[in-house]
């Protein structure tokens, strides 16, 4: 399962990109673990201000503008939980770590790492239901931590919660882990598209989302595109028809595929363009037509503009 984050390069930015979530999980840019180190050695006086420059992302949803609940695009089904020492008797991370890893709760932990200051944990849990259901399944796992002597903090009952990027050299990561299905006094429903919601539509209207092979040719367009600078759009009506294709074909993981298509003609503004992927993808998931265009439409293009440069 490829799990997807909106990407914010602020907390202030409304604008965000959809990224593959193990980018952020598994933060490998310099810049940005430089950041972090010196939030984790300044003072607590300064920490603040140094972590509000720092970007933030949404593990547990993806949202087409902000990060309100009436902009969600797709619900990951993942649960978000954090930990802070101030609130369990001043345990060091690995402390937090091991007493969970070693409980009856180790099965269901998808993810765990040390927070952006370093003075907590936070992790993901994977659960079952809908977005209905988030709040119930929170409840019940941070019931399950007070059960253990472990507080957890309870503004990740809001699924559209921020979190600062972080990085843990160590990270505990289970791909496989269980399905948490526990809730308080809640009964989860079976999942139903719902008319004119954003994100049980994309659940269910999904009925070309990618093959492998399909992801195969599509990697092996786009690796030349960016060597041979190759131009597939020249007109506004061919960007809509390539993004309808992309959307129609791969969905949320599309939009990488169309920032570097659009990124080969200039003038190109990226936030712009990824706005105008995500406003697409949202008239999608509502169910509403945005043409019948598929990867062969791309494959052709790109066949016709690859012989120009040759």
């Amino acid at each position: 399962m490829i799990y997807q984050a909106s990407f914010y390069k602020s907390i202030k930015e409304k604008n965000n990109t959809i990224l593959d979530l193990n980018k952020v999980l598994f933060l490998k840019d310099k810049r940005a673990i430089t950041m972090i180190d010196n939030i984790r050695n300044c003072s607590e006086k300064d920490r603040g201000e140094k972590k509000r420059k720092l970007p933030a992302f949404t593990p547990v949803a993806t949202f087409d503008f902000g990060h309100q609940a009436s902009n969600l695009i797709h619900y990951n089904n993942l649960l978000q939980f954090d930990i802070d020492a101030k609130d369990n008797d001043n345990m060091t991370p690995t402390q937090m770590r091991e007493k969970i890893l070693n409980s009856d709760l180790s099965k269901y932990i998808y993810y765990c790492a040390l927070s952006c200051s370093a003075a907590g944990i936070w992790g993901l849990v994977r659960v079952n239901g809908t977005i209905d259901d988030y709040k119930a399944h929170f409840e019940a796992f941070s019931n399950d931590l007070k059960a253990i002597s472990i507080s957890s903090d309870n503004s990740c009952s809001d699924l559209s919660r921020l979190r600062f990027i972080s990085y843990d050299n160590s990270p505990y990561f289970n791909a496989d882990s269980e399905i948490y299905t526990q809730t308080v006094n809640h009964t989860i429903n079976p999942v139903k598209p719902r008319k004119q919601q954003v994100y049980s539509p994309y659940v269910s209207h999904t009925p070309t989302f990618s093959k492998a092979t399909d992801t195969i040719k599509m990697n092996n367009m786009i690796e030349d595109i960016q060597q041979s600078h190759i131009i597939l759009t020249h007109s506004h009506q061919e960007s809509n028809q390539i993004i309808s294709a992309l959307v129609n074909t791969f969905g949320q993981s599309g939009l990488e595929y169309w920032l570097t298509i659009r990124s080969q003609r200039q003038p190109y503004n990226e936030d712009k363009q990824t706005l105008s992927y995500q406003s697409t993808l949202k008239r999608y998931c509502n169910g509403n037509y945005i043409g019948n265009y598929s990867l062969g439409l791309i494959i052709n293009k790109y066949k016709q503009e690859r012989g120009t440069y040759e």
